[in-house]
């Protein structure tokens, strides 16, 4: 497994955008990303005003991210959940061969709890299983929630491949 690898990974389903808290926003890049890697060829003030005209509130972000999926990915889902690189020209001149960098970011302002019933699926990686994990897991059985521990041995070997093939399920 990759040393980089995340210890886990939450999904919630979209809708908690609606439920859980106003102010949300996105963006159709990573926005930490902008400024620390790419687009280095403008300068801060370019970059900050970069974010403030392209960033959007949720969940109306959705809208962009649909004409995108159309557009960009050949009305595709499935090639923007595997991080194909998209077609057509850079709107913002921020891509790169990241895929942070083309990939919608969507950021709630306030902590969301949990164990909410939008939780859709928790990936841990075996060697993080602690105390917190194992009563998540057992939150997650009783509510009929996807609950995946990966390791080297498993169907998925790295957090992203089971978050990505959950992804694929849902739109297949």
């Amino acid at each position: 497994m990759l040393e980089s690898e995340r210890p886990g990974a939450l999904v919630f389903r979209a809708e908690i955008e609606e439920l859980e808290v106003e102010g949300g926003v996105a963006t159709p890049w990573d926005s930490g990303g902008l400024n620390k890697r790419r687009a280095q060829h403008l300068d801060v003030d370019q970059r900050k005003a970069l974010l403030r005209t392209r960033t959007m509130p949720a969940p109306d972000y959705r809208r962009a991210l649909a004409v995108t999926l159309l557009l960009r990915f050949g009305g595709e889902p499935a090639r923007y959940l595997r991080s194909e690189a998209p077609q057509g020209t850079d709107p913002d001149g921020v891509y790169d061969g990241d895929a942070a960098s083309f990939t919608y970011e969507a950021r709630l302002p306030s902590r969301l709890a949990i164990q909410t019933p939008e939780l859709s699926l928790v990936v841990m990686r075996r060697d993080h299983m602690d105390e917190g994990a194992h009563r998540l897991r057992a939150w997650c059985l009783k509510h009929k929630v996807d609950f995946e521990v990966i390791d080297e041995n498993s169907q998925h070997r790295t957090v992203r491949d089971a978050v990505l093939d959950f992804g694929l399920k849902s739109i297949s």
